[in-house]
């Protein structure tokens, strides 16, 4: 039996902070093998040349480098179309991969053949301990949300429902996750961490106006789809605290809004 290779997409634009943490949060583990892709937007930082530094020691990371387009999904596109795997997933430059996560959803998919995809929960964090912990003091929620970060594909799903809609400037992750819905791909929803969300002042998602607008389109295209395609069965989400989470991040820390991202933990 071959070892299999798993594909990690990594967009970056301008993320000369955080990017390094983001690729050693990419540890090796038994079992498979990692092909890391980044995709830089044009960066106008010191992002590429952080990434080349790493990439010296670290030989499972490939480059790739173009002009800015504006919007992250033409980045992630170009990543799953170099992507040497046959499981892809996703990491943003800006957060954090859980220690044992790959391994943990890559031995769900081989022991679940008729499974497309494993998705987990999204831990939203502001600072992290050494244990990839939310550190004392600091805002945190976990929540199931529409993370890319925080899901295993099988490659042939691209195949089967295209790429990521480069029409979208934001919520490209939220309308692939609803064409997969509205073609009813078999979904594992596991209860572990899967994903942590690093919130901070340049986050893309700070601009709610933006991100409303972009959700509406989102569902005005899912709607379209469905009525071209006949369907009238409800869709079957499993992200639903997509709006809260922004709402919680959105205001300045307090005694009670820390209260309620330890309740959300539980």
């Amino acid at each position: 039996m071959t070892t299999p290779i798993v594909s990690v997409i990594i967009p970056v634009f301008n993320g000369e902070r955080h990017v390094a943490a983001a690729l050693a949060s990419l540890e090796e583990e038994p079992g498979f093998q990692l092909d890391i892709v980044i995709v830089d937007d044009g960066s106008t930082d010191r992002s590429v040349e952080i990434v080349a530094e790493i990439s010296r020691r670290d030989q499972r990371l490939r480059i790739m480098s173009g002009p800015h387009r504006g919007g992250v999904a033409a980045a992630r596109n170009t990543g799953v179309q170099a992507a040497l795997g046959e499981f892809v997933t996703f990491l943003d430059c800006d957060d954090v991969c859980p220690r044992g996560r790959i391994a943990r959803q890559l031995g769900k998919l081989l022991a679940n053949p008729e499974v497309a995809y494993v998705a987990g929960r999204t831990l939203l964090f502001e600072q992290l301990d050494d244990a990839q912990r939310p550190s004392p003091g600091s805002r945190s929620a976990s929540m199931m949300l529409p993370t890319l970060h925080s899901a295993l594909f099988r490659r042939e799903v691209f195949s089967r429902h295209g790429l990521f809609d480069e029409e979208l400037a934001f919520s490209e992750d939220v309308d692939f996750f609803f064409r997969l819905a509205e073609h009813d791909e078999p979904l594992l929803v596991e209860a572990e961490i899967a994903s942590l969300y690093r919130r901070h002042d340049g986050n893309m998602t700070r601009n709610g106006r933006a991100i409303r607008t972009s959700t509406l389109q989102v569902l005005n295209k899912s709607i379209a789809r469905r009525r071209a395609m006949g369907r009238r069965k409800p869709l079957d989400l499993f992200f639903v605290q997509h709006q809260e989470a922004d709402a919680l991040f959105a205001k300045p820390p307090s005694d009670d809004a820390h209260d309620r991202s330890k309740a959300g933990m539980q």
